[in-house]
């Protein structure tokens, strides 16, 4: 503990170093933070990506040598759905509870209790501050958790963007923003929290009031609550709303700008993407059957994909970009969607599109730049019902087999193929991976060694992974450290880095 403590003071002081002197000055930082979160990746989505793609695990490029590699707890401060009024930490992390045929139980495992959901998550990411279940950017105490790492990186002149496969009011996109709210139910609130303050310059998502899952018109049943209400909409579509909106929805609208024509923003600088689908690009579509083979289905073709969406909000972010950078958050929100409904085939397409996405970024990054000018993290906020191998109740934690990923060679359902363990979110280990400036930051925020790691990931222990675990919440502690703030949050930054280092003793 002792350890710990020095390291996170020590890296505080490093923050304090760059940081203070700022004070008087204006914050001229030029750096790129970009945060990719697959949301609800057990690892055996990330394995089953890869097996689909390359036929191994371990194959993506974020696996290589040049990155920083860690395994990240998640839980939240509490399982209440409601604040409670205490800070004081009811759950963890227990690598000794953590391996074994029982711990995979449904019914009574200990992966399976204490998880956090994905607001709670994104909020620990986002603020470096642990909370209730339900809470976006909001604390057990019953009041909002400032600033964000967007609210940072606006305060220190830098555009700012979030985008999702799902809907961008949903949790992880709103916990990227200037939202705060005692509830992420609450979506027509942080909707508007996230259109009518001053610090978001791109949102990018599904969610449309007009359309279905398959992308299709609605007649009637609109629902209107993920983009702020019906007057909100009406207002973004006729270009009128009072914060001054570009509104987009075509699938060619996103891939004119990810191709870098910017004339549709006709002179507007902020903008808002709502894809023509209600909740996710492609998971929710209609047909899905347990014996489908990834791709089997057809894909809602009037939607942009991740990789779009990506792109797009990368050129409108460099465009407005008046030389402070940019802060982006780019969410794989459907991989938690699938996850949950036990879809092995939609589970690798929607990892599969994250994977793209991250593709394209690092493109990005290496000519915007280069890795000395950007940071990259990519993780998940939870895992999700840990798809494993078909006999992972017989062999504790078996891996999933190539052979039941490889389209056309396995079915989704029990007991062939992959063995699904729950439909709900776990407290388990997930990845991070980090690269560019800063990454080595985390360094110096390692909690402890889960030493049965490497005896079920042998080949992710090959990779790099150690079994090294840090917090959600030093995904805050590091982006905030690489974006240097002016006086007016400098304050609040650095009492969170402290509150992190209390809680952390």
């Amino acid at each position: 503990m002792k350890g710990k403590m020095k390291n996170r003071l020590s890296l505080f002081a490093t923050m304090a170093t760059f940081i203070l002197p700022m004070i008087s000055a204006s914050a001229t930082a030029s750096t790129n933070v970009i945060v990719m979160i697959s949301d609800g990746a057990s690892f055996g989505a990330w394995d089953a990506a890869d097996l689909y793609e390359y036929g191994t695990t371990c194959a993506s490029p974020y696996f290589g040598s040049e990155w920083s590699k860690y395994l990240m707890t998640t839980y939240p401060l509490n399982t209440s759905s409601t604040p409670t009024g205490s800070m004081t930490p009811m759950v963890g992390y227990d690598p000794s509870r953590a391996w074994g045929l029982a711990s995979y139980n449904t019914s009574s495992g200990y992966l399976h209790q204490n998880a956090a959901d994905s607001a709670a998550a994104g909020t620990a990411l986002s603020t470096g501050q642990k909370t209730y279940n339900n809470a976006i950017n909001w604390s057990n105490l019953n009041a909002p958790i400032m600033p964000t790492l967007p609210e940072l990186a606006k305060a220190n002149g830098k555009v700012v963007g979030t985008i999702s496969s799902v809907q961008w009011s949903h949790a992880t996109p709103a916990a990227f923003s200037d939202a705060h709210d005692v509830s992420r139910n609450n979506y027509e609130a942080i909707a508007n929290d996230m259109l009518n303050g001053n610090v978001m310059d791109v949102i990018m998502g599904a969610g449309n009031p007009d359309y279905t899952n398959n992308g299709t018109l609605k007649t009637s049943g609109q629902d209107y609550k993920y983009v702020g209400g019906q007057t909100v909409w009406n207002q973004l579509n006729t270009d009128t709303h009072p914060n001054d909106w570009k509104s987009i929805q075509t699938k060619s609208e996103f891939e004119a700008l990810a191709n870098g024509d910017l004339s549709i923003l006709n002179g507007k600088t902020r903008l808002v993407g709502t894809a023509q689908v209600a909740t996710t690009l492609q998971q929710a579509r209609s047909g899905y059957s347990h014996t489908d083979t990834v791709f089997s289905d057809p894909f809602n073709v009037s939607v942009p994909s991740l990789v779009t969406m990506t792109l797009a909000a990368l050129n409108v972010l460099q465009h407005l970009d008046n030389g402070n950078g940019i802060f982006l958050q780019i969410e794989g929100g459907a991989v938690d969607w699938a996850a949950h409904a036990n879809q092995t085939s939609r589970l690798v397409e929607e990892q599969l599109d994250f994977n793209n996405a991250v593709k394209a970024v690092i493109n990005w990054i290496e000519n915007n730049g280069g890795w000395e000018n950007n940071l990259l993290i990519v993780t998940t906020d939870h895992g999700n019902s840990m798809p494993s191998g078909e006999s992972s109740n017989i062999i504790p934690h078996e891996r999933i087999s190539r052979d039941n990923i490889n389209a056309g060679t396995y079915t989704s359902s029990n007991p062939n193929g992959v063995r699904w363990w729950s439909g709900n979110h776990t407290n388990e280990l997930v990845p991070l991976f980090a690269r560019g400036y800063g990454a080595d930051r985390f360094a110096a925020l390692v909690d402890g060694i889960d030493s049965n790691f490497d005896l079920y990931y042998s080949d992710w222990a090959a990779m790099g992974f150690n079994g090294c675990y840090i917090d959600n919440t030093d995904v805050f502690v590091v982006a905030s450290s690489v974006i240097p703030e002016p006086a007016t949050v400098v304050i609040l930054g650095l009492g969170s880095v402290l509150m992190l280092v209390r809680k952390k003793q």
